[in-house]
């Protein structure tokens, strides 16, 4: 049973490498399917000067999708490894980005809510979005719509998910009750 350490980062799963994979990876299935269908087409033309056309689109098609499969999987590995999150005594920390770093760190006392979406796709895959509601000053807990904001993390695989939450209700628990004493 996974057990959240203070101070320690975490990768999002390999489940959430998984879907980030699968991302970068799909869309270059275009230059397969086209190379696929010029293949096929090549059987209704006789001129030997298209067919030698054809024949370039079809290779340059095929390197296409080779070099986007493997570019677009990089980029996948390279998201995933760069996007981490880390739970302290005071904050929760996610850190993303490949070019440009972002940290957020969330003050425990300003978790409102810590909400799990799963659509049907996400649960196949074992992945979930974690959304963490803060509010965006100390003030009473009950506030205006327009005082709460989400902090959305992209994808998380769900057991990690689970503990994440189960671990922020927590802490933003024990923290209002101590600012209530």
């Amino acid at each position: 049973m996974l057990k959240i350490e203070q101070k320690k980062y975490y990768h999002l799963g390999a489940n959430t490498l998984w879907l980030f994979v699968l991302q970068y990876v799909c869309s270059p299935f275009i230059f397969f399917i086209i190379a696929i269908g010029l293949s096929y087409s090549r059987s209704y033309f006789s001129d030997p000067n298209f067919l030698t056309i054809i024949d370039y689109i079809v290779s340059a098609c095929f390197v296409l999708w080779i070099i986007s499969m493997v570019v677009g999987a990089f980029i996948a590995i390279m998201q995933y490894q760069t996007c981490l999150i880390m739970l302290d005594e005071s904050s929760f920390h996610l850190i993303r980005g490949i070019f440009s770093k972002e940290e957020v760190a969330i003050p425990h006392r300003w978790i409102q809510s810590v909400d799990i979406e799963q659509s049907l796709f996400l649960r196949i895959m074992g992945v979930a979005r974690l959304i963490v509601t803060t509010i965006n000053s100390l003030e009473e807990a009950v506030q205006p719509k327009d005082k709460l904001s989400d902090r959305v993390i992209s994808f998380m695989d769900i057991q990690l998910a689970r503990l994440v939450a189960q671990e922020l209700t927590n802490r933003a628990e024990v923290e209002k009750m101590q600012m209530q004493k």
